[in-house]
């Protein structure tokens, strides 16, 4: 097996794993806080005073933190079904 064909089938197994973990309770729960952190930090924008940039820059940086650890599962889920797609364009070659 050539090392692309390798990193390719390790990109698939992690995708798996990442959309099981996504589908597991856990995972889940991951989903759950982080939306709701997005929400908080959304509710928090509309009485934020603008002129406070210390107080946008907490909220931006919760809602970003909440919303990078769900981006980084799906970005690896993405991968696997893209690697997997070029697995299965190989074998029809």
């Amino acid at each position: 097996m050539s090392e692309v064909n390798k990193q390719l089938w390790d990109a698939v197994e992690l995708g798996v794993e990442a959309e099981a973990f996504l589908k597991s309770a856990l995972g889940k729960k991951l989903e759950e806080l982080a939306v709701a952190d997005i929400d908080e930090a959304f509710d928090e924008f509309k009485s934020v005073d603008p002129e406070d940039a210390k107080a946008v820059r907490a909220i931006q940086f919760k809602a970003q933190v909440a919303g990078t650890a769900l981006t980084w599962l799906l970005e690896i889920v993405e991968s696997g079904e893209q690697a997997e797609r070029v697995l299965k364009d190989q074998e029809g070659e």
